[in-house]
């Protein structure tokens, strides 16, 4: 009797794999308090608003994400404060030519904040983890920005695995995009103020089809007025 066996290739598809968090890293007023307390990651600082130049020192690499993610809420503060808020994007997939088509968005609540009228404004950042600045176009509070892809071979975001699952802590997988914004004098007491981040859009290749849903991924920070 002849007796075959026919032995099964297991294929590993590799791709991308994005998310969002979203939080409060830094407030003008020092009695502001933060929740969780912690609000980046161990040897990542993040500046105060209104000040120029880099918005955050050190590298946000997924390892430190993963210990301490960046999504902390602020109470405790006044009108005319400043708030800065981050967005991280974040590639935990391993295809190897990274994320395409990258898309942002994000809403603030304008009766109850606004871009603040000195001199760094927005002060909008958008960079990767290790603080390299990534090119993107379109306006983060329209119909938001997209990153640019550096080629039709290498999306935006690097990616966060290797095919054999070990994690990339270079930070170029991460996107980091951070701004200001001001509460506006005639906030009431206790007032909640959310605001909002989506990922509307990545894709395997330029052009690609969307991974997401029409609704995207979103996450959300708040800001608490003292009572």
């Amino acid at each position: 009797m002849l007796f075959r066996s026919t032995a099964l290739a297991q294929v590993q598809i590799s791709e991308p794999l994005l998310g969002i968090t979203k939080g409060v890293v830094s407030t003008s007023n020092a009695a502001g308090v933060f929740t969780p307390p912690t609000v980046a990651p161990a040897g990542v600082t993040f500046s105060q608003p209104g000040l120029p130049g880099a918005g955050f020192t050190g590298t946000i690499t997924s390892g430190g994400l993963a210990s301490q993610p960046i999504n902390s809420n602020l109470s405790n503060v006044l009108g005319n404060d400043l708030a800065k808020f981050c967005i991280v994007v974040q590639n935990t997939g391993s295809g190897a030519n990274g994320a395409f088509d990258v898309a942002i968005r994000d809403a603030f609540d304008a009766t109850r904040m606004q871009i603040p009228a000195n001199a760094t404004g927005l002060n909008l950042k958008v960079t990767n983890g290790a603080g390299v600045t990534l090119a993107y176009t379109g306006d983060l509070f329209g119909t938001g920005i997209t990153l640019v892809d550096p080629s039709a071979s290498a999306g935006s975001l690097a990616p966060g695995k290797t095919t054999g699952g070990s994690v990339i802590n270079t930070g170029a997988n991460i996107a980091v995009i951070t701004y200001d914004l001001q509460l506006l004098p005639t906030v009431a007491p206790l007032d909640v103020i959310p605001n909002t981040a989506t990922l509307t859009k990545y894709a395997s290749a330029e052009g690609g089809p969307s991974f997401l849903p029409a609704s995207g991924l979103s996450d959300s920070a708040t800001v608490t007025v003292q009572s």
